[in-house]
């Protein structure tokens, strides 16, 4: 058995760490929350090389670069209560993230023929842009003047991504469809359009008073 690619070892791996950073962050337990937060990403990171029938195209370093950048955010997020601005720095990291999963979609979009899949894409571009509109709203009420355009930017990176995920449907493989557009992009809070800024304002400056609402793991 190849551990590298047997999905149910790295799921056990990736499901040990998810459980070990919310651990650590909920109990203060840095020393846990370092082993574990970055070691989410390198599990998905080493899942996805492995396993990719893509390999030094366009789309595989574009995803790559998205989980390099994923795992600096990681790594600035879980340092916020050394210091603040490594809030911004998290931030500005998930954003690039997103730019490269939205840029690699987009280029799987556009070489491939047909119409297969608008219908379910266009549904998802609509109750994305509803979601993204209602949570960005809501962020704005809590979130520090200064704070408010890099994390409105932020909720329109992950709006755009999961549009262009979206409109990937029948138009590359199933698995890749399933991980790439899904899997990491929009795992832990990411998924829910912008609720890790809520808990990193919280950390940042103090204003959330429900931030543990966003527990993991990004």
């Amino acid at each position: 058995m190849d551990i590298k690619r047997n999905p149910f070892v790295n799921g056990a791996a990736y499901g040990a760490a998810t459980a070990g950073a919310i651990v650590g962050q909920m109990n203060e337990l840095h020393w846990l929350e370092y082993i574990c937060k970055p070691l989410l990403m390198m599990i998905l990171g080493s899942w996805f090389y492995f396993n990719t029938k893509r390999y030094g195209d366009r789309f595989t370093l574009l995803i790559q670069a998205a989980l390099f950048f994923s795992l600096v955010g990681d790594i600035a997020l879980m340092l916020i209560h050394v210091d603040g601005f490594n809030f911004l720095v998290g931030l500005a990291a998930f954003m690039l993230a997103h730019v490269c999963y939205t840029v690699a979609f987009a280029h799987n979009i556009f070489q491939s023929d047909g119409t297969d899949g608008l219908a379910l894409g266009g549904v998802i571009a609509i109750l994305l842009v509803v979601a993204g509109f209602l949570v960005t709203n809501d962020l704005s009420r809590y979130v520090e003047a200064d704070l408010l355009i890099p994390v409105i930017a932020y909720c329109v990176c992950i709006v755009l991504m999961g549009i262009a995920a979206g409109f990937r449907y029948q138009r590359t493989y199933s698995r890749s469809f399933g991980w790439c557009s899904w899997g990491d992009p929009l795992h832990g809070e990411r998924f829910a359009l912008g609720l890790q800024p809520v808990r990193a304002t919280d950390a940042h400056c103090g204003t959330v008073d429900h931030g543990l609402l966003c527990l993991h793991s990004s």
